[in-house]
């Protein structure tokens, strides 16, 4: 099944299709998305991924210089692979490697603490942008997308946990999409098709209804949620502040409360109130059928 991988900017996003190709190795099929008020019209590319690189190192089989190496510590040396430049992006820095040219990369745009850190291709998402605080004669590096600094790990981090219940998936379906929440085959429903504001929106089995399809129209860097089935938007009830405010469907109107930022956490994602700043959860974590939606504090802090 295909799903929506990582967020690339308010108007691309990219999907994930994995499987194998006999004789070829590892096989990724992945759609660029462009986003316009009508809908989506979709870009393929197919991606075939060698077993082994010719520069892999013949103990481990991989290749220093792919995408996705790990960034660690290690003692001091002469190699280029210690090297990196840091390249001005308006009040951020882009931090490129001087042995591969790719750039520092918080992977998957992970909003985790202990997120892996790697190389990768650079490329326009914040993932790879990173501000330089001042600390004496230090800096502590951050990164642009998540808030969180560059760090050696050391302990167990107790602030990294996250709920099921604020991660979601997207799943394509023509010009519209599924949402589902994390680890299950529940999709976000408008209780029995109802037309009328103030309807509530709650998790069910993903039916092929059209009141399970959503259309994302892309506004700044935020998008409006759309109903495919009545055409209004998802909405936190009364642009309320509070943890638990209930999720619900209302005439589309231009308000923050009706805008959601999308935060990639290794293929799912968080949904970002605009006026709050609180996720798209589900209430006392069930996942069960009739489950309700609500607003609540985000668990991995995503800024």
């Amino acid at each position: 099944m295909a799903y929506v991988e990582q967020v690339l900017s308010p108007v691309r996003f990219r999907v994930s299709e994995k499987g194998r190709s006999p004789g070829r190795g590892a096989r990724a099929r992945r759609t660029a998305m462009a986003y316009t008020e009508e809908g989506v019209s979709f870009i393929y590319e197919t991606v075939h991924v060698r077993p082994r690189s010719d520069n892999s190192d013949p103990d481990t089989g991989e290749d220093p210089g792919a995408n996705g190496t790990p960034v660690i510590q290690g003692d001091p040396q002469v190699g280029s692979n210690q090297r990196w430049h840091f390249v001005p992006e308006g009040d951020y820095f882009r931090i490129v490697a001087a042995y591969s040219g790719k750039c520092l990369d918080v992977y998957r745009a992970s909003l985790h603490s202990r997120a892996d850190i790697v190389q990768w291709d650079c490329h326009a998402a914040s993932n790879q942008l990173w501000r330089r605080v001042p600390q004496g004669d230090d800096y502590v590096l951050i990164a642009k997308h998540g808030g969180r600094s560059l760090d050696v790990l050391g302990h167990d981090d107790p602030t990294s946990q996250t709920e099921d219940g604020s991660r979601w998936r997207l799943i394509p379906d023509d010009q519209h999409y599924r949402i589902t929440a994390e680890g299950t085959d529940r999709c976000l429903d408008v209780t029995d098709s109802l037309w009328s504001n103030g309807a509530a929106v709650v998790l069910w089995d993903c039916n092929g209804g059209d009141n399970q399809l959503w259309k994302l129209l892309a506004v700044g860097d935020y998008f409006r949620i759309v109903a495919k089935h009545s055409g209004k938007c998802l909405d936190v009830s009364e642009a309320s502040y509070s943890n638990g405010a209930a999720i619900i469907r209302w005439d589309c109107n231009g308000g923050d409360n009706q805008l959601w930022k999308l935060f990639s956490d290794g293929g799912r994602f968080a949904l970002v109130a605009k006026h709050s700043g609180k996720c798209l959860d589900v209430r006392g974590d069930s996942l069960s059928n009739g489950a309700s939606l609500v607003q609540w504090g985000c668990p991995s802090e995503p800024n």
